[in-house]
């Protein structure tokens, strides 16, 4: 896809595959995409560690092969599936 890409939809899409039986532990929460320094900012519940940050990694590098992932930990024990609340 390149540089010209719609964050709305990348969000979407993200959304959808973070949400797959693929990620059965881990529940993200989209914080925001900053175009400047290419990251995408999550908040994660549960299971999180280099392979899961990969996978997401080459997920969002379908957009543009620069963009990295940012993540800000959170300690719950939640099982619950993200939810796109904005």
């Amino acid at each position: 896809m390149g540089a010209s890409f719609s964050t709305p939809a990348m969000k979407k899409e993200f959304i959808e595959y973070a949400n797959s039986s693929e990620f059965p532990d881990t529940v993200p929460k989209w914080h925001e995409y900053d175009p400047e320094t290419r990251q995408v900012f999550l908040w994660v519940f549960g299971e999180w560690n280099m392979d899961i940050k990969e996978d997401f990694e080459d997920f969002v590098k379908q957009y543009d092969k620069k963009i990295l992932i940012g993540t800000m930990m959170l300690n719950n024990q939640t099982g619950d599936s993200y939810e796109d609340i904005d």
